[in-house]
């Protein structure tokens, strides 16, 4: 585990940052810990600044701690009560959880992207990994290595990455990493008429034609909340249904998309049946991939 993000263990742990360090230390009556000393080691010299109590927040088997980088706020891995626990060290209160409901035991938690997200490590439960939005609690992400299970403390961030170490039903080690989850959110549109009639006029965005001439398509695409960089581009296939039988998928030309983040295509559809549209981005370095799809009738 990243000692630049979390501190754990039956020994005081001391972090320095920018302004005034945190200390924590465990100590435990099993199988309830009594409480997380809190320190200021700002000045070099350690303060206690309280007692997070282990009762008063039922901070039983205490597997792992995660500290945001000012100091503030405290993350914990505890069997009970079943979920983790976001503390603020100032007030020695507890402010949030994530995973409310039982799916396996808390055993590690760690911080990506400056503190955004929380990635949450459980055992014996049916999702292995979880990444959390730290401010909210909104769960973003969530999965399972099967023939394996995860070790304590065996959750740490490299980036947008996330690293999980897990042991194998033949009792090997394994390294897990997960590519690109803490990476911020795309999204992707396709917009195009629901219905079009063979031989009527249709209207795409403002644009008048007739089905069996050019079709013209839009969207938007955004990378975290912003337009892509420069020279992005979208692949797009075209499967067609006819009585819900389809020949395949067909991949259409290259689509450019612009600097404010909108793009255009242009189809023709030949015959009489559903046609659905399948829009891809595979994302960069600082967003993730997305994907749109759209179908139009044409009879």
């Amino acid at each position: 585990m990243s000692a630049e993000e979390t501190l754990s263990g039956a020994a005081p742990a001391f972090r320095r940052t920018a302004t005034w360090t945190v200390a924590v230390m465990r100590l435990r009556m099993w199988p309830m810990t009594r409480g997380l000393l809190v320190y200021d080691v700002g000045d070099g010299t350690p303060e206690l600044r309280g007692t997070i109590d282990g009762e008063e927040w039922r901070m039983d088997y205490l597997r792992d701690l995660a500290l945001t980088s000012d100091g503030t706020t405290l993350f914990s891995a505890a069997d009970t009560p079943d979920h983790f626990t976001r503390y603020d060290t100032r007030t020695l209160a507890a402010t949030g959880t994530y995973g409310d409901g039982w799916d396996g035991y808390p055993s590690a938690v760690a911080l990506g992207s400056a503190g955004a997200y929380v990635a949450a490590g459980r055992q014996w439960g049916s999702t292995d990994l979880t990444l959390y939005d730290a401010a909210t609690g909104a769960m973003m992400f969530a999965a399972d290595q099967p023939d394996a299970e995860l070790l304590l403390d065996g959750v740490a961030f490299s980036g947008p990455d996330v690293f999980v170490l897990l042991r194998s039903s033949a009792n090997r080690l394994l390294l897990w990493r997960v590519t690109g989850v803490a990476l911020p959110a795309s999204n992707l549109t396709v917009t195009a008429p629901a219905r079009a009639y063979v031989g009527s006029p249709v209207t795409v965005e403002g644009q008048s034609g007739v089905v069996g001439t050019a079709m013209e398509l839009t969207g938007v695409l955004t990378a975290g909340g912003k337009p892509p960089s420069p020279a992005a581009t979208l692949t797009v296939q075209r499967s067609v249904y006819v009585d819900n039988v389809s020949d395949g998928s067909v991949q259409l030309p290259p689509v450019s998309v612009n600097a404010d983040g909108t793009y255009t295509f242009t189809d023709t559809p030949a015959i009489a049946g559903r046609y659905s549209y399948l829009a891809l981005w595979p994302g960069e370095a600082t967003a993730g991939p997305a994907k749109a799809t759209h179908q139009i009738m044409v009879e």
